[in-house]
Formats: structure tokens, C-alpha cells, sequence
């Protein structure tokens, strides 16, 4: 099924029909969370002939755009989960073949029913119709989080003569939660679903934030040796703001932040746990979730520091009790990842 989408890209049908099979069948497996982007680009470069490097970008793209894809998501993905429980209707009621969708089932069975276990809402309602209701539910459930961050830390963007209103910015933060809902079915469903809607929206505002204000990116800045502010779109500003470094943290100093942190993960001991459970969404929801328990309070927050300041709990405490590690390492392995982030 997923071949219609591989072909749009014209430089992919250069592959033979066994190479192209193989791209599939990981994009097929990649799709429905069954291997990681890793694993399934390393699938895709392991059987390129030295004449075809030049696919690998094209490649590395395509599952990108993937997970975004409306179709990929709402109609490929649900289609393939029911015929791997033997349901061809979805291929039936967009006209396509199973001939290889049943080939790459049979060659990767074991792995796709745990997949297909994984599924938290009845196999036989899965599909668009199914996903269009619940877009409708949980985009009312998470729009006020949209709106009400806006509001709160990102209305400055919308002053002056920007031209951005603050439902132009909460409508962007909405439509990537409706991506990430798609991207999550039909795994998730009820508060795990909304909380991860929350959680994109959060992170996406944050780096919404921290890009438009970077330094490169601020038309306001000081000139040092006269101690003024000058406009960097006028011509007398410009030789000073292209020399200018600004005072913003740059964005991509995210990524070795999150490597540090992943390189802990893989260690052992408390703070190995602690970092694994920074890194995981799924983890952090299931905390939301063992909280709610503990700290009826916190229900409906919108994630994680937000429940956690509602309990009324020290976060190093609840930590602790959740990951069943003593309270003294698990705060000073808070301590310590803090440490990097300053």
C-alpha cells in the first residue's frame, strides 16, 4: 500500500523491484512503530548498490514526511493493522492490491502483532471515519491549552507590526497536535492521547519561542562601542548586527543537551532510570497518570510540571516513588542533569 507513496518521489523508481520492496516493507514497519527511524534507514541503506548513495537523502526524507503524512496515517496505517488481523476492507474501499502488503505481513509477522496488540481501540473501528471523530474531540480538549499558552508566554510575538495575531500562533501549536494525534493512533487514546497533544504543543511553543527570539533573528540590537540600540535592517546597523552575536540561546545547542542525557540513559542505576524516564513521553505520561492516583488534584493538568506543582509534592519525592529508587539519588541525579542545562 505505502508503494503509492513511496513513487511519488520519481527518482525512487530508478530502484529495482526488489529494492523497492525492501524500502517498503521498513517505511510499512517504521509506520506502524514496529522498528525505530534508525533501524528502518539503516534497512533502506543496506540494500543501495554504491551507484545509488544519492538516494539516501531522498530516503531519510521520505520517512520523515512519512509520519507527518495525512494519508499515511489515517488511511494506509489503520488499513494495514486490520489485514494483518485479516480485515482487507480498507484495501478493498480504496481499490488496492494486498498482494504485497500481504507479502511484507508474512516476512515480519512476529514483530507486527505485537503492533497489533498494542491497539487501544477496537480493530474493526479503526480507520478515517473513526480518527475524524476523535480529531473533533480531542482538538476541543486541547485547544484552550493552545490559546492559553499563547497567551501566556508568546503574546509578545504578536506586537508591534508583526502581522501575527495570537490565534495565528495558537491555530499553528494546534495543527501540529493534530499531527501528533495522527502520528500516536491508534496506540494511544483517552488523557495519554490529550497529554501528548499538550506535550507537543508545549515543545512546539517553546521552540516556536526560543527561534524567534536567536539572535540572528532580532531586528533590535546594541552597538557596543556607542552603547545604542540600532536597527539592523537599516543600513547603517547592518555591518554592526552581522557582527553581532546576541544573547539568545541557540537552538541547536538542544541537540547535544539531549545527548548528554541519552548517554546517561544507556548507563545503569538510579541515575540511568532517571534519564531514560526524561527521555521517554511514554513514561512521563504514565507518571501523569500514577499521579492522578496519588494526587487526585492534578487530574486535567496540562503535563507534567504543571501536575506536579498541583500535587504540592517535591518532584524529586514523587520521582522517587514512581521509579521505586531511594529519594536521595534520584535528587542528586536531578541535580546533576540541571547541571547541564545551566
Amino acid at each position: 500500500m505505502l508503494i503509492s507513496f513511496l513513487e511519488q518521489e520519481a527518482t525512487l523508481k530508478s530502484l529495482s523491484h526488489s529494492q523497492m520492496l525492501e524500502i517498503e516493507t521498513a517505511f510499512t514497519l517504521y509506520l506502524l512503530r514496529a522498528i525505530s527511524f534508525r533501524e528502518a534507514y539503516r534497512r533502506c541503506d543496506m540494500i543501495l548498490d554504491e551507484d545509488q548513495e544519492y538516494l539516501k537523502v531522498t530516503i531519510k526524507s521520505k520517512l520523515s514526511k512519512m509520519i507527518e503524512d495525512a494519508d499515511c496515517n489515517t488511511i494506509f496505517k489503520p488499513a494495514i493493522l486490520r489485514l494483518i488481523n485479516g480485515d482487507d476492507v480498507g484495501f478493498r474501499l480504496f481499490n488496492m492490491p494486498t498482494t504485497r502488503t500481504k507479502r511484507i505481513i508474512k516476512q515480519n509477522n512476529d514483530i507486527l502483532q505485537e503492533s497489533l496488540k498494542r491497539v487501544a481501540y477496537p480493530i474493526d473501528q479503526i480507520g478515517p471515519k473513526h480518527i475524524e471523530k476523535l480529531e473533533n474531540k480531542y482538538l476541543e480538549i486541547v485547544k484552550p491549552h493552545a490559546y492559553y499558552y499563547v497567551s501566556r508566554y508568546a503574546r509578545f510575538l504578536t506586537m508591534g507590526d508583526s502581522g501575527t495575531t495570537i490565534d495565528d500562533l495558537s491555530r499553528d501549536l494546534i495543527i501540529l497536535a493534530l499531527r501528533s494525534m495522527r502520528q500516536y493512533y491508534p496506540w494511544r487514546k483517552g488523557l495519554h492521547l490529550a497529554n501528548t497533544m499538550r506535550q507537543t504543543i508545549t515543545n512546539r511553543g517553546r521552540g516556536m519561542i526560543t527561534y524567534s527570539v536567536a539572535g540572528v533573528r532580532q531586528r533590535l540590537v546594541m552597538d557596543e562601542h556607542r552603547g545604542v540600540m540600532v536597527n539592523r535592517e537599516s543600513s547603517t546597523g547592518f555591518e554592526i548586527a552581522s557582527n553581532w552575536r546576541g544573547w539568545a540561546d541557540d537552538p541547536s545547542r538542544m541537540h547535544p543537551l539531549q545527548s548528554k542525557i541519552a548517554f546517561i540513559a544507556k548507563g545503569k542505576g538510579p541515575e540511568a532510570k532517571v534519564a531514560q524516564f526524561i527521555l521517554s513521553p511514554e513514561d512521563q505520561d504514565q507518571f501523569c497518570n500514577w499521579l492522578e492516583q496519588v494526587s487526585p488534584v492534578t487530574k486535567g493538568s496540562e503535563d507534567l510540571s504543571a501536575a506536579v506543582k498541583k500535587s504540592g509534592y517535591p518532584y524529586a519525592s514523587l520521582l522517587a516513588k514512581f521509579l521505586n529508587l531511594p529519594k536521595p539519588d534520584v535528587k542528586s541525579t536531578l541535580i546533576k542533569l540541571q547541571s547541564l542545562v545551566a
